[in-house]
């Protein structure tokens, strides 16, 4: 198991982010047999991450509304129809102008992906934000707070092998902003970290 913590500031209080990265041992103890997956998903998920960033932060109410953004780059070795770069969001949303996959007071982030490469390499990396707006529900601005990364790689072998989850930088975040511009173009995405 992995562990991250990344402390922030946003509204002038104080919060921090607990990120754990562990092994997909159990796939029905995290839902699987409940998703409608076109191929056997419990089976398939044995031995991916798991990954959960639980925020504790000194606000409540609307003072502790933020959301996640995770954008994904998936590379293929050899290239496949999978190589993409996406926003991660539910499927349920659809082609929605929503950036945000994670959103509440508080909101966790979970993610259990499993997506395999039968021959050469897969790559699948996120790129995870918390993020605010200064507006709280008000208007559709969005400011990053931190970001982390994780991941897994995947030879064809039969087993994942898990990216250690890292923090990310304003620098990061700002080279997203034209992807997220494109894809939510009602939305105004501001660089850099804020608190």
């Amino acid at each position: 198991m992995s562990t991250l913590r990344l402390p922030f500031t946003l509204r002038d209080r104080s919060g921090i982010v607990r990120v754990t990265c562990t092994v997909n041992r159990d796939p029905r103890l995290w839902g699987y047999h409940h998703l409608d997956l076109p191929f056997d998903g419990v089976a398939a998920a044995r031995g991916f991450p798991v990954l959960d960033a639980a925020v504790n932060f000194g606000g409540r109410g609307y003072t502790a509304i933020m959301g996640w953004i995770q954008l994904v780059r998936i590379k293929a070795d050899p290239p496949d129809h999978r190589d993409a770069y996406l926003l991660d969001l539910p499927p349920m949303f659809g082609d929605l102008d929503v950036p945000f996959g994670w959103f509440g007071p508080n909101p966790r982030l979970f993610d259990a992906p499993s997506m395999v490469q039968r021959h050469g390499k897969l790559t699948w990396v996120a790129n995870s934000f918390l993020c605010a707006s200064p507006g709280v529900l008000m208007k559709p601005v969005v400011s990053a707070v931190l970001g982390f990364s994780w991941g897994y790689e995947f030879h064809g072998d039969g087993k994942p092998r898990l990216t250690t989850p890292g923090p990310l930088s304003p620098k990061d975040w700002n080279a997203h902003l034209k992807f997220l511009r494109m894809r939510c173009p009602r939305w105004r995405f501001r660089p850099g970290f804020s608190p």
